[in-house]
């Protein structure tokens, strides 16, 4: 569906032989809106949008989408981010007179205008039909070998056809005015770089940030008396997050020969600092 993937159910009996009236009752539920929605599922195939849509769901067929919104927008409208060409119509699904909704170009994407209430707690679906397929440009990507580095890293933006990629660093907003992307850019400090499809001067795409982090590595120190083994420090407490062990006490202290376990550790609710060379 959405993802791509097909959903099975399978409900099992208890050891008599019954379905358990909670699974019974689900079923029902998910029977009476695929009854009425059932034309956003079957027979469709993946949401062209590679990024999680904020509200909700997307499938497809030809010249048209589905969404499914989960989360009914408060001020009655739905931005639908990527989308190129306005749709010839779009209505809800489940509404047997096809009353059409309003929709509009909002810079990058479409914005359609939806009733105050949700007329589906569970899943409202809008269907959008269009002259020919739609036209759905996704957000650049960026990619680096890794996100933390030393010395420097090279950061390259994927490329679209017809579409100029554009950049900006530090957090600046791209623009029309942002440098033209062409070739791998190659950082040496900690960089916040973003990027966004652009066609006819206009941005076509949402912009994609990502942020690599440079780091230092300790410096160097002279050992005195070195000797193989590890000193583990034990301490008991329940933490939900790793603690600041630099402020506990431990409740005792050794050398083991390599990074293990201690011998009389308790099964749960303790933490094991480790120094070694």
């Amino acid at each position: 569906m959405s993802k791509g993937g097909n959903f099975l159910l399978n409900v099992g009996p208890t050891a008599l032989g019954i379905i358990p009236k909670p699974e019974v009752d689900r079923l029902d539920t998910m029977g009476a809106w695929l009854k009425v929605n059932g034309d956003a599922i079957y027979g469709t195939t993946a949401s062209p949008f590679t990024t999680q849509l904020s509200w909700g769901r997307c499938t497809q067929k030809p010249g048209r989408l589905y969404f499914e919104v989960f989360d009914w927008p408060a001020d009655g409208r739905l931005f639908v981010p990527g989308v190129y060409n306005k749709p010839e119509r779009a209505f809800i699904l489940a509404d047997k007179k096809r009353i059409p909704l309003k929709d509009e170009k909002d810079g990058d994407g479409i914005a359609i205008g939806l009733p105050a209430c949700d007329p589906d707690p569970l899943s409202t679906v809008l269907q959008l039909d269009f002259a020919g397929q739609p036209v759905v440009y996704n957000p650049p990507r960026i990619e680096s070998a890794m996100k933390i580095f030393m010395h420097t890293a090279e950061i390259a933006i994927s490329h679209a056809k017809n579409l100029v990629t554009r950049y900006a660093v530090d957090g600046s907003p791209v623009t029309n005015e942002s440098p033209v992307y062409s070739q791998p850019i190659r950082i040496s400090e900690t960089t916040t770089i973003s990027a966004r499809y652009f066609l006819d001067g206009h941005p076509v795409s949402e912009p994609t940030t990502v942020t690599l982090t440079k780091v230092h590595g300790q410096p160097g120190i002279d050992i005195e008396d070195a000797s193989t083994g590890v000193q583990y420090k034990y301490y008991r407490g329940n933490w939900d997050s790793v603690p600041d062990f630099g402020g506990l006490t431990p409740e005792r202290e050794s050398v083991l020969p390599e990074i293990t376990l201690p011998q009389n550790t308790a099964r749960n609710n303790f933490g094991l600092e480790y120094t070694g060379y």
